[in-house]
């Protein structure tokens, strides 16, 4: 069996951590965690930079972390992504600076969020943050195209450590490129940080109302199509069902519609694992297929009255409104609130 190795951050420490693999495979529930290795530290730091880390030294709370044992020194075990990110934090908090990169990858940087927000020490590691995001973040903004499966990463990052800006920017391509998949919220395909969810929910939320600004339009018209079709005679007993039968541009335009509904999972709209960018250009495509259908717009159906037929033209207009409404919308105020960041100034 290879030796753990140990790392001094405050060689007058009064505190061994172990650092612990974190794990969010359901699967791993019951095993021991992997001991990735053990830092020297002062609780008195970690008690000044963490409430969680202040709540397990107070001796008054009776945590086994607050006792020293035989050789006078206390035991800590936390989970961390890796140890590199358990040593970047850990130098950051007690001060020792000189030894911690000046830029790090983003997967360190995410880690090193996933750990502030476990740990709630965010303050304590802001600048060294600050350094290390406005590095990456100009790659970022200097580069051709965003690498998509950046998102949730980013998002995760600007959320922990406040960065108004960064989500500002991310807002609405978050909102309309965010699914879910048995229970797991993913932005482009990449399943975001367990520990965001109450965030990536408030994106699916503000998702959702768009989504249904779409599904209304679709109910709502072909709940006048089907009415306007019933019987609209008076049936005396013993004259039967009288029917009025749709013009060939009643149907064109209606025709698209249902298409949706059905493409779409009706009467349930199963839509989970759709994003809604996939659902916009879907809505565009059918109806852009409906518009090359021959419609007799400019003149009145043989059975319809052209007052009825002018209004069942614009079933489809409504449709392509409620569309560019919906691709047009600024969700970034109700995502800011979402992370929990002032969205007034």
């Amino acid at each position: 069996m290879s030796s753990v190795p140990t790392y001094d951050i405050d060689e007058e420490g009064d505190v061994l951590i172990s650092c612990e693999l974190a794990s969010t495979d359901a699967s791993s529930a019951g095993r021991s965690p992997r001991l990735l290795g053990v830092l020297r530290a002062s609780s008195s730091v970690l008690s000044s930079a963490s409430p969680v880390f202040r709540a397990m030294y107070k001796p008054e709370n009776h945590f086994k972390e607050s006792q020293k044992e035989s050789d006078n020194l206390r035991r800590t075990n936390i989970s961390v992504e890796s140890l590199n990110t358990a040593l970047l934090v850990m130098r950051i908090i007690h001060h020792r600076n000189a030894q911690n990169p000046k830029t790090i990858l983003l997967t360190q940087l995410y880690d090193v969020a996933s750990f502030a927000d476990r740990y709630l020490c965010q303050e304590a590691l802001s600048l060294a943050a600050e350094i290390w995001i406005t590095h990456l973040w100009a790659k970022v903004q200097d580069a051709l195209t965003f690498h998509e499966p950046w998102y949730g990463r980013w998002l995760w990052i600007a959320k922990v450590f406040g960065r108004r800006e960064i989500i500002q920017l991310l807002a609405k391509d978050s909102v309309f490129h965010i699914s879910t998949v048995e229970g797991s919220y993913k932005v482009y395909d990449k399943d975001t940080n367990p520990a965001m969810e109450s965030f990536a929910r408030g994106i699916w939320e503000e998702r959702e109302k768009l989504l249904k600004n779409l599904t209304n339009i679709i109910d709502r018209e072909t709940e006048a199509f089907e009415v306007s079709f019933k019987n609209k005679l008076a049936i005396e007993e013993g004259t039967g069902d009288s029917l009025i039968y749709p013009s060939e541009c009643q149907m064109t335009n209606i025709a698209p519609i249902y298409t949706l509904q059905i493409q779409l999972g009706y009467p349930t709209y199963k839509t989970d694992g759709y994003t809604l960018s996939r659902i916009c250009d879907l809505f565009e495509k059918i109806g852009q297929k409906s518009q090359m259908i021959s419609c007799c717009r400019n003149r009145p159906g043989p059975f319809l009255e052209a007052t009825a037929h002018q209004a069942a033209c614009t079933r489809s207009n409504d449709l392509w409104e409620a569309l560019k409404d919906v691709r047009q919308a600024d969700p970034t105020k109700a995502i800011l609130i979402a992370a929990g960041i002032d969205s007034t100034n």
